[in-house]
């Protein structure tokens, strides 16, 4: 890959995936690819088909850690053929040099194949996909308006349903009144420092398989991101000790918000109650009608958050979300590496928001 073949490949998402990248594809691309969370190679492959790209195959490499120890990984990202050329196996080729040229540095891929790629992952490319899908959701003091300007037929029950939410609601307010007169507070979040690195060391023997969140990664992916992000801070003794991100997506069942991590020390959950408390009524000021996590049972804090109200979603609701991992060469260890159960994942380790 070549600076040469940045308009290209534009042009090539474009054709895949009509308005999927707009409008952030360049900002997005260059942060994603221009400047990695790694300083390991980016494994970026192109089918050039003469004027026009016939596909592309794209791995971001991440530090991770695994059995203890520190590795290497690669999310898989971007993958995309050209209409005109599939079913002539130019996915197929770029999946499988890709993986035999990162082999030596990087014994763990992962990604979050969708609907379309998955049949390909999972039964060409040796991917094992994991369930169930973490994800969570909690409805917010909103659904009824949302209900009324989608789905009119059902904006009785959404009303209904934001009664019932109203005193979870109530609740929230008081928590987070009750936090400011105490010892803690929740605060903007300006930039992640030390005391994040001391409390990814904290948190990082319990979490088994996952990327490295120490401030490196986490300045990469939640500020030099171009995606619009809310970051709080959680505060004890005047000084940081935990954080949550959120950000905000537009759906045909009007806005929903995306917690996209929650770290704060393991034996702190009023601290952690806090920050869930103050998430969920930003979304709900924002008008949001659903707030949405992506939380496996390694997360030190998914009791707290089934605590206030978010719930597995149903599987006709994440019934098209997919996490999924390869063993990357001979050196790769199989061992918790299969079991959603061993992996922490947030939605910070997706890349669509």
């Amino acid at each position: 890959m070549i600076a040469d073949d940045r308009a290209a490949i534009r042009d090539l998402m474009r054709r895949a995936f009509g308005s999927h990248e707009a409008p952030l594809g360049a900002q997005r691309w260059e942060w994603l690819f221009g400047a990695p969370a790694d300083d390991a190679p980016v494994h970026y492959l192109v089918a050039d088909a003469g004027e026009r790209l016939a596909g592309q195959y794209a791995g971001i490499p991440v530090r991770m850690q695994h059995r203890g120890e520190r590795t290497s990984g690669l999310t898989m990202v971007d993958m995309a053929t050209d209409p005109d050329y599939e079913h002539q196996g130019v996915y197929t080729a770029l999946a499988r040099e890709i993986y035999a040229a990162s082999a030596p540095d990087a014994p763990i891929v992962f990604g979050f194949p969708n609907p379309t790629a998955a049949p390909f992952h999972y039964g060409r490319f040796d991917w094992v996909e994991l369930h169930p899908f973490p994800f969570l959701a909690r409805p917010l003091a909103n659904v009824g308006r949302a209900l009324r300007e989608t789905l009119p037929g059902l904006a009785p029950a959404g009303g209904a349903l934001d009664a019932l939410l109203s005193p979870v609601r109530l609740f929230e307010r008081t928590l987070a009144a009750v936090g400011k007169l105490g010892a803690a507070s929740v605060q903007p979040l300006e930039r992640f420092s030390a005391w994040t690195d001391e409390l990814w060391m904290e948190l990082s023997p319990a979490l088994g398989t996952c990327v490295v969140r120490d401030a490196d990664y986490l300045n990469w992916r939640f500020y030099a991101s171009p995606y619009s992000y809310r970051r709080f801070a959680l505060h004890r003794q005047g000084s940081p000790v935990g954080f949550a991100v959120s950000t905000f997506c537009p759906t045909r069942f009007g806005k929903l918000c995306y917690l996209m991590e929650l770290m704060a020390p393991a034996h702190d959950r009023a601290g952690a109650r806090l920050l869930l408390a103050q998430a969920c009524l930003d979304a709900t000021r924002e008008g949001a009608s659903m707030i949405c996590t992506v939380a496996t049972r390694r997360h030190p804090h998914r009791r707290a958050m089934l605590q206030t109200g978010f719930l597995p979603a149903p599987k006709r609701v994440r019934g098209h979300m997919s996490f999924g991992v390869r063993r990357n060469g001979e050196d790769a260890t199989p061992n918790d590496l299969f079991h959603i159960d061993d992996w922490y994942l947030s939605g910070a380790d997706r890349d669509t928001f």
